[in-house]
């Protein structure tokens, strides 16, 4: 099981111009060129049972199932957290829930051209 500061190295990006991928129990965390993806394997579930926010510079996935027959009992509850680091486009965040799978697409920011200066 990879701890949280595993993950947030990974999503800082000690970028070795390889994508890597990481796992951990129902969660699969890969880096492409413009981004990272996390997928959490939850079956059973629709999209409107996830909560998926960006809280003090982390991104939260969370769901939980309330008993019918007892509010107060959950039959489950689920709740990831990841760093989010300062090379990443917070606001352009996306996710897709299909087939069981919830996806979360993390874009980078697109880093900044260096700029010419003329000399007289």
């Amino acid at each position: 099981m990879r701890t949280s500061n595993e993950i947030t190295d990974f999503i800082n990006g000690i970028i070795d111009n390889e994508p890597r991928r990481t796992s951990t129990n129902n969660c699969v965390t890969s880096e492409t060129e413009s981004g990272f993806e996390i997928e959490v394997i939850m079956p059973g579930l629709v999209k409107g049972n996830f909560d998926v926010s960006v809280s003090d510079g982390n991104l939260v996935v969370s769901t939980k199932k309330v008993d019918k027959s007892d509010s107060n009992k959950y039959l489950y509850e689920f709740t990831k957290y990841w760093e989010l680091g300062p090379a990443i486009d917070a606001e352009n965040i996306t996710g897709d829930y299909k087939q069981g799978i919830l996806t979360v697409t993390i874009p980078k920011i697109e880093s900044k051209k260096p700029s010419q200066i003329s000399i007289s």
